[in-house]
C-alpha cells in the first residue's frame, strides 16, 4: 500500500525495508501516512464505519463536547455504525487525542483539503482532513479551503485568505486580509496586495483582531505587504470554528445538513463585515486593462450587423407589428400581454442593407429533416476526432465539399508527434493512412454570393441554417447542393438580412465586433493556463472526447460531480465547480475575463431569438423562474468528438406550446406576427424547447506567429454543413438538434503543416448559458437589467 502523499500523486511508493516513512516523503520533509482505500463505498448509501481519526499533529484545542453528538457511540469510541444520508439522525465515531475530542464521520468522501487553526502569535497550523468531520461551534479559531470560488469582485477587496512562500513545505501558514489583486500591470506578472496578520491570539485560542470595529482598530493587527503570483501559494478560506468578527458571524452553510459536518459556504470565501472598510491599493481596474484592447468594426474588418434604429423607424416598425396597445381595456389578458410582447423588437436591429446566407438542410425528396437523422452517431463516429482533408492555402479555390477524416485517440497522439513542420503532401498520406472514417459536408465558405456592383447590398458572413419543421419554403431561388453518402440536401441563396424573421434557425454565424468587446492577449492566455492547468477544469466529459484545455465557470448543475469532499458535504448543488489544482491566486483574474467576455456574447440569443425569449416565464413566475446565466465556458486549441448536447428543457415544453396556440389565432397580431407564431411553434413540436449555445472565437499568438494561419471547422454534421472558424467569429446554434464536433486544428507556415498545436498560437474560445435557459427576462415588456456577473444565486 501507497502513503497518502504518493496516492494523490499518482506514483510509486518506495519504502526502505518495507516501512513508512517512504523515499519521497523523506525527500520532502512530509509526514508519511498510510493511505486507505476506500474502494467500493462510493455507490452506498449506507456506509460502514471505521476506525479513522483525524492526523495527531491536530492542534489540541479543547472543544466543547456538549456541540458534538457523541449520544449513539460508545464511550470506548470503538462503536461500529450505518449512516443513513435520507436519516436525521447520524451515528459518528468520536476520539480523543489528549484532551481534544475529534469527530470523524462514516459519510463517503474524496480528495483532500486544508484546515487552519491559529496555533500562535502570526502563525496558524495547517492539516490535511481527507474524510469529512464535525466541528463545533466554539472552539479555536479555524478556516477550511473554499473550493466555491464565487462571487469575488476583481480586486477580491477584504477577503480572508491564508498564504505561504511557494516551495516550502512547512505546515505552517500566514493568515491574510486581501486589498486588492492586480493583472497584467507589472510585466504581465500577478500582483497582491495583502494586509498580513501580525497580531497576538486571546486566551481561547482566537486572534485579538476579530475584537475590532473599525479598520483603524484592525489595522494595529496587521501589516501590508506586497507579493507575485510566481513566489505566493494562497488559498481562499471560510471560516468554521470560533469567534467570528464583530458584527458578523459563521455562514450557517457551512454545516451540511444531511451528515452535519463541517464544509465550505457555497457562496463563496468569507469577507470581512461591510461595517469594516478594508482600503484597496489598486493603479487601475482589471477592466480599464482589458478595454485599452476594445475592438470595434474596423479593428476585426467586418461592418457591425446589428445598429440601434433610428427612432422614426422603430416605431414604424411597431406599429405595423400589432395592433395598437393604447386602445386595450386594463388589466390587460394573458393573450393581449403575450401579443404586446411577441410584436415588440430588441433594441438592436440588423442593418438591412446587408445580405444574408440562407441554407435550408432538406431530407429525401425535399422533405423536411427529422431529428432522429439530424442527431445520429455511431458508436465508431463519437470515439473520433476529425480533422480536414481538403485543406489548402489557395485562395481561389472554392470547392463546396469538404472531406473530414476521422482517426482514433492513439492515431491522434501518433499524428501529434509526427506531423510537425511536414508538407501538405506528407501530412494527407499520414492522415490517409490512419483514417478509420470519412464523411463529407458542404463549406459555407465555398458558397459565395454573385459578384455586384451595388455597395448597399454587400455581404459579411452572415449566415443562418434552417431545417424541420418551420424552415423557410425551398422554390425555384434556391440552390442545390447534395451532401456525398448521405440523403441530405443543402439549399441555398443569398437574400437582405431581414428576411426570414419569423422562422427559427439551427444555427447562426456571423462578426459583431461588440459581442466580442476586447481583443484577447497571449498575456491573458499565458495567465488562464497558470490559473486552470493546461487541461483546464475538465480533462475528460461523459459526453464528448477532447484535447486541451476545456474550462466550466459557474454553478455546476445538481447532476454534475455532486461527491461529498472534505469541503463538499453530500446532497448540496450550489456549489461552482472546482479542481485542486486551479490557482486560487490567479482566479479572480479568470472570472472577471469570463463575467466581461460572457456577458457580451450571450447578447446574440436574445436578438437572434428574440421572439422564443418572450415566452419564458417572468421573473416573479415562481417556481420557473428562469435566471438570466450562471455558467460559462471557456476553451483553449480545443477539438472535439462528435456529440449532441442535453440542453433540452422539458419542463418549459407545455407552456411554449401553449402561449403559441394563442398567438397563431390572436385578433391582437396582424398577420405577419401570427404567421411567425405559427412558424415557431411549428419549430418546437419538431425540436422541443433548449437553451441556445453561444460561441466566441478568437485566434491569439504572439509577434512570432503573425504569419501562422489556422486552420479549423466548427462541423454542424447532422445538417452536412460545416463552418470554417475565422477571428472574431460568432456561433449560436441550438446544440441539442443536431450532431456536432469542432476539429482538429491545422497549422500552416511557410507552406509547412503543424498537427493539433503551435507554440504561443492558440484558438481562445468562450461562451455563457446555463441549463435552464440563457435568454432575457422579460417583465412588463421591458428588459430586465442584465447582470455581468456570474450569479451563484
Amino acid at each position: 500500500m501507497s502513503c497518502t502523499d504518493c496516492h494523490r500523486r499518482k506514483r510509486k511508493c518506495v519504502k526502505p525495508g518495507g516501512k513508512l516513512p517512504c523515499i519521497s516523503c523523506m525527500k520532502k520533509n512530509l509526514r508519511c501516512v498510510q493511505h486507505v482505500s476506500r474502494q467500493g463505498q462510493q455507490g452506498d448509501i449506507k456506509l460502514k464505519s471505521c476506525d479513522k481519526h483525524l492526523p495527531d499533529d491536530l492542534p489540541q484545542w479543547v472543544m466543547d463536547e456538549d456541540a458534538c453528538h457523541t449520544s449513539d457511540v460508545d464511550s470506548d469510541g470503538s462503536a461500529c455504525s450505518e449512516v443513513d444520508y435520507n436519516s436525521s439522525s447520524i451515528e459518528l465515531l468520536n476520539s480523543h487525542i489528549g484532551d481534544t475530542v475529534t469527530t470523524t464521520l462514516t459519510t463517503y468522501s474524496r480528495g483532500v483539503r486544508l484546515l487552519f487553526q491559529a496555533c500562535g502569535k502570526s502563525v496558524f497550523c495547517t492539516t490535511q482532513i481527507s474524510t469529512r468531520i464535525m466541528l463545533p461551534l466554539v472552539g479555536p479559531f479555524t478556516l477550511i479551503t473554499c473550493t466555491s470560488l464565487s462571487n469575488m469582485s476583481q480586486g477580491c477587496n477584504g477577503r480572508f485568505v491564508m498564504f505561504k512562500p511557494k516551495g516550502l513545505n512547512d505546515d505552517h501558514w500566514n493568515f491574510g486580509v486581501v486589498a486588492s489583486f492586480e493583472y497584467l500591470l507589472m510585466e504581465n506578472e500577478a500582483v497582491m496586495h495583502l494586509f498580513q496578520w501580525t497580531g497576538s491570539l486571546l486566551p481561547s485560542g482566537t486572534p485579538e483582531f476579530v475584537q475590532a470595529l473599525s479598520w483603524d482598530e484592525m489595522s494595529k493587527h496587521f501589516e501590508l505587504m506586497k507579493f507575485t503570483a510566481a513566489n505566493t501559494e494562497v488559498q481562499f478560506v471560510n471560516q468554521v470554528q470560533g469567534i467570528p468578527m464583530h458584527g458578523g458571524c459563521i455562514n450557517s452553510r457551512t454545516r451540511n445538513k444531511t451528515d452535519g459536518g463541517i464544509q465550505c459556504a457555497p457562496e463563496g470565501p468569507d469577507i470581512v463585515p461591510s461595517a469594516i472598510e478594508v482600503p484597496t491599493v489598486i493603479k487601475q481596474s482589471l477592466s480599464k486593462t482589458l478595454l485599452h484592447n476594445s475592438l470595434s468594426a474596423k479593428s476585426i474588418s467586418h461592418p457591425d450587423m446589428y445598429v440601434i434604429p433610428k427612432r422614426g423607424e422603430r416605431r414604424e416598425k411597431i406599429e405595423d407589428t400589432f395592433v395598437d396597445s393604447r386602445r386595450l381595456p386594463r388589466p390587460l389578458t394573458e393573450e393581449q400581454q403575450l401579443a404586446l410582447e411577441w410584436g415588440k423588437s430588441p433594441k438592436k436591429a440588423l442593418v438591412g442593407s446587408h445580405l444574408q446566407r440562407v441554407i435550408v438542410v432538406t431530407g429525401p425528396d425535399q422533405s423536411n429533416l427529422a431529428c432522429s437523422v439530424a442527431t445520429h452517431i455511431t458508436k465508431e463516429e463519437k470515439k473520433l476526432y476529425y480533422m480536414p482533408a481538403g485543406i489548402t492555402t489557395d485562395q481561389d479555390s472554392h470547392c463546396p465539399i469538404m472531406p473530414f477524416h476521422g482517426v482514433s485517440k492513439a492515431a491522434y497522439n501518433t499524428l501529434t508527434k509526427t506531423c510537425q513542420g511536414i508538407s501538405f503532401e506528407d501530412y494527407f498520406e499520414r492522415v490517409s493512412s490512419l483514417t478509420s472514417n470519412t464523411h463529407h459536408l458542404v463549406d459555407c465558405d465555398s458558397i459565395c454570393p454573385p459578384p455586384t456592383d451595388d455597395s448597399n447590398n454587400s455581404f459579411h458572413d452572415y449566415t443562418r441554417i434552417f431545417a424541420g419543421s418551420g424552415s423557410p419554403d425551398v422554390d425555384e431561388s434556391f440552390t442545390a447542393i447534395s451532401v456525398p453518402d448521405t440523403q441530405l440536401t443543402v439549399h441555398y441563396k443569398f437574400t437582405h438580412a431581414n428576411d426570414f424573421k419569423s422562422h427559427v434557425p439551427l444555427s447562426v454565424g456571423l462578426f459583431h465586433a461588440k459581442f466580442h468587446d476586447v481583443a484577447i492577449t497571449q498575456s491573458c492566455v499565458d495567465l488562464i493556463n497558470r490559473a486552470l492547468g493546461l487541461s483546464g477544469l475538465f480533462d475528460k466529459r461523459p459526453r464528448s472526447g477532447h484535447h486541451n484545455s476545456c474550462s466550466y465557470i459557474g454553478k455546476r448543475s445538481s447532476k454534475s460531480c455532486s461527491q461529498p469532499s472534505p469541503s463538499e458535504g453530500p446532497n448540496e448543488k450550489d456549489y461552482w465547480y472546482f479542481r485542486t489544482h486551479l490557482s486560487h491566486f490567479l482566479w479572480p483574474f479568470v472570472l472577471h475575463l469570463m463575467m466581461l467576455l460572457a456577458s457580451r456574447i450571450s447578447l446574440v440569443a436574445y436578438y437572434q431569438y428574440a421572439h422564443l425569449s418572450k415566452l419564458l416565464p417572468l421573473a416573479h413566475d415562481e417556481p420557473n423562474r428562469q435566471n438570466y446565466c450562471d455558467i460559462g465556458i471557456i476553451t483553449l486549441s480545443y477539438d472535439s468528438t462528435l456529440h449532441v448536447d442535453n440542453d433540452r428543457l422539458d419542463n418549459l415544453d407545455k407552456m411554449f406550446k401553449r402561449k403559441l396556440q394563442l398567438l397563431t389565432t390572436s385578433q391582437y397580431l396582424k398577420q405577419y406576427s401570427q404567421e411567425a407564431a405559427r412558424r415557431t411553434l411549428e419549430h418546437v413540436n419538431q425540436w422541443g424547447v433548449g437553451s441556445p449555445t453561444t460561441c466566441g472565437y478568437q485566434y491569439v499568438g504572439d509577434e512570432s506567429t503573425t504569419d501562422v494561419e489556422i486552420i479549423q471547422y466548427f462541423c454542424c454534421k447532422g445538417l452536412g454543413i460545416c463552418y470554417r472558424i475565422r477571428n472574431y467569429w460568432v456561433h449560436l446554434f441550438l446544440a441539442y438538434c443536431f450532431a456536432h464536433y469542432t476539429s482538429v486544428a491545422i497549422f500552416v507556415k511557410d507552406e509547412t503543416v503543424y498537427f493539433g498545436k503551435y507554440p504561443k498560437k492558440a484558438m481562445v474560445a468562450w461562451g455563457k448559458g446555463r441549463p435552464l435557459g440563457s435568454f432575457t427576462t422579460i417583465i412588463d415588456g421591458n428588459e430586465v437589467r442584465r447582470s455581468r456577473r456570474l450569479r451563484s444565486t
